[in-house]
This record gives C-alpha cells, structure tokens and sequence, in this order.
C-alpha cells in the first residue's frame, strides 16, 4: 500500500501515513511496527491512525509514536467527545475530523424527506438512513441560523480539539463559505 501510494503521489516519502481502518487479519503490532520502520527509514513523516477504538489507540502507541488520529466529528456527530478526544490530548496525539459536515447535511440545503440514491454513499449514514433521525438532525440544523455549515465548522475550530476538519465541497460559494468560518 505504501510503494502505490508513492507511486500516485509521485514521491518517494509521504509527511503523515495514515492506517484507515485496522486490518483483522493482520496484528495491531505488526502494522504498528512496519510503520515505525518506515519512519526510521525516512520513508515517512509521522504515523497516523483512523477509526480506532481507545484500546486500539493505547496499543498502538505503545509500539510506535502516533501523530494524529483521524476520526467522525461534527456537530451532530460528538461520539469521539466521550473518550477519544481526551485520549487525544492527553497523548498530545492531533485530532483530524472527517465528515466536518455531516456528509453535507450541516451545509443547509438538505430537506425534510431525502432519500440518498442507490450509489449515494450516505444511505448508510444513520443521520439519512432513518426519516426520524433525519428531522432530528434536521431541527438541530436550522438550530444553526442562516449560515450552518459556516456554524458548524466554527463549532469544531473553537473545541481547541481539533487540528484539521476534512472538508468536503462541489461549488465555489462552499468553499468561500467554509473559509468564512476560519476568518
């Protein structure tokens, strides 16, 4: 996976390797190990990690230095708060929030009683997968006033818990509205 990922990137060192998902098959500790050679080779940066469990975190950084944990955070989604988040800061481990937006739901044009399409990834979001938790997420949305996704993003930079939000946008005026909120 590296020597692919050097080749799309054209380079020969990536600064943050992240692993995404913890592979079953394989031991923690292998993975862990082969990314700390990787860094000692300066072949990598730092590593990262996705979609751990705090057990997982812990066992990681007990087989080489953890830069960052990349995880589901938005204003609708705050699972991470409970145990990752302090777990985060008390490892000074940087916290990158994927799905900033809610899949898009916390950028206003989402209304009641949408349905993702066959190939829209969000159908297994159970913030669209279900009409209730949708008018739910709906309610807190327009919470938001005018401006939500400017809002919602605003939420996540003044947790101080945050180092980066992946962001997704398709049109120009998300982008301006999304800087707006770092300004």
């Amino acid at each position: 996976s590296f020597e692919a990922s050097c080749g799309r990137l054209k380079s020969d060192r990536i600064d943050l390797y992240q692993i995404h998902w913890p592979d079953p098959s394989t031991p923690l500790r292998e993975t862990m190990e082969t990314l700390l050679e990787l860094k000692s080779a300066g072949a990598i940066g730092e590593i990262g990690v996705c979609n751990l469990s705090p057990g997982q975190i812990e066992e990681a950084c007990s087989y080489a230095p953890v830069a960052s944990y990349q995880g589901l955070y938005n204003y609708l989604q705050r699972e991470v708060e409970d145990e990752i988040l302090p777990l985060c800061a008390e490892r000074k481990i940087a916290f990158l929030s994927y799905s900033s937006l809610a899949q898009g739901l916390l950028g206003g044009d989402c209304r009641e009683g949408y349905v993702p399409t066959r190939g829209d990834v969000r159908r297994f979001n159970p913030l669209f997968n279900d009409e209730n938790n949708l008018s739910r997420s709906l309610e807190e949305v327009s919470r938001l006033g005018k401006r939500p996704a400017r809002e919602a993003l605003r939420f996540l930079s003044d947790t101080g818990r945050v180092s980066s939000m992946l962001v997704s946008m398709t049109k120009r005026k998300h982008l301006e509205e999304n800087l707006s909120a770092l300004s």
